[in-house]
This record gives structure tokens, sequence and C-alpha cells, in this order.
């Protein structure tokens, strides 16, 4: 199984970090490949230059134990684009690379979930992957929309071993990750920081004057 972790990483917090250890603990998945994003294809601009980005990520994947940091990879394919990219072309991208019978488990949010019919070719994306959903406080799969409450109907799997026995088509969610945090309050409060960014992530955004004055 290879499970993908997308996002803009603006910046990589403890929320994130989290998240990775749920899919490490209960997809315990074969390989587990970041995949940051150049730019947002429905949002602003990020605000962390990419090169930064991608160091605070490989810091953050240091302080992973080592037998979870070595099943982690960075996939650059989005931000060598230097382009928005969809993600069902990243997702197309990939099932030609690792072939048609490779389980491949793309992680969300419950958050992303909701809005998951707004994406491009949502529904050819389910054709090329699962879905693994981690909800978060405030978000309600009863508030999903008419279509997405359907497909979760239709492909919703409550034992996470399932998605292992197939490449694609299963929606799989968990509901114990407790994460509440955003990485737009990071960049914009210098409160949460200390609960919510390591010791070493901290210093280097520290060191590099960065989301000083984003918002």
């Amino acid at each position: 199984m290879i499970a993908v972790f997308g996002g803009t990483f603006d910046p990589f917090h403890f929320g994130h970090l989290k998240l990775i250890r749920h899919c490490m603990k209960y997809l315990q998945p074969d390989e587990l490949r970041l995949l940051p994003c150049y730019q947002p294809v429905h949002k602003s601009a990020a605000h962390g230059p990419v090169e930064h980005r991608l160091a605070i990520l490989r810091l953050a994947i240091s302080e992973l134990p080592a037998h979870w940091a070595q099943k982690c990879v960075i996939d650059e394919r989005e931000i060598k684009s230097s382009q928005p990219v969809y993600t069902y072309e990243s997702m197309l991208s990939m099932r030609a690379e690792i072939g048609n019978d490779e389980s491949l488990v793309f992680v969300m949010g419950a958050d992303s979930l909701q809005s998951f019919h707004n994406w491009g070719h949502w529904r050819e994306i389910l054709d090329l992957v699962h879905l693994a959903v981690f909800a978060r406080p405030r978000y309600s799969l009863e508030q999903m929309s008419p279509f997405l409450q359907n497909q979760l109907q239709h492909r919703q799997t409550f034992s996470v071993s399932d998605l292992s026995q197939k490449p694609a088509g299963s929606i799989w969610v968990d509901d114990t990750l407790a994460a509440d945090v955003s990485s737009t309050e990071l960049r914009t409060q210098s409160g949460p920081r200390k609960e919510w960014l390591s010791d070493k992530i901290r210093a280097y955004i520290d060191a590099h004057h960065l989301y000083n004055d984003s918002k």
C-alpha cells in the first residue's frame, strides 16, 4: 500500500504530524508520500517559499520514529511543475508509475472531504485511489453534500484492511484524530506556535523570518 498526504504545508505543524502518525499506525503503508503543492488551485498563493516549506517538511520527518521516517518520501512532482496542479493530475501520474494493481490511498481531513465534490474530476479520483479520511473537530460528515453522502454510502468500508485488498475505490473514515489547528492560525498568531510547532521548526521559521506578517 502507498499512502499519499498532500497539502501546502504552510507551515507544517503538529496537526500534520499527528495525521502522519495516525496513517502509520492505522494504515501501515509500505510508503507514505508527502505531496507538497507549488500553489493551491482554489486558495491564495502559498506564503512560505518552496525551498523553506520543503526544508521544514524534512525537519518534520526527521522527528518521526526512525521506522516511520524511513517510509516517508517527499514527492516533489507538484513543486517541480511550478504551477497549480489538480490532485487528479497528480494521482493519474502516480497511478501510471506504480501500475494498476497497487493499493493507493489518498489521505485527507474531514474538512477536505466536505468540499471534495468541488475538486476537479473528483469522481475520476475515486477510480484511482482510496480515500482515508481523518475527522477533525467542528467537521461532521453529516454536513457533506448529497453527492458525497451517496458516495460514502456505497464506498465506505469500516475495515482498514480492505484498503489493501484492491487498488482503489473505497472510503475509510477514522474519527479518533483530534487536532484542531490550521496553518493560517500559525501564520497570523505567534501565540499558538509554541503549542503546535516543534522547537526545530519554530527555530527554523524564526531564523529565516518566515510568517511574521502573513494574513
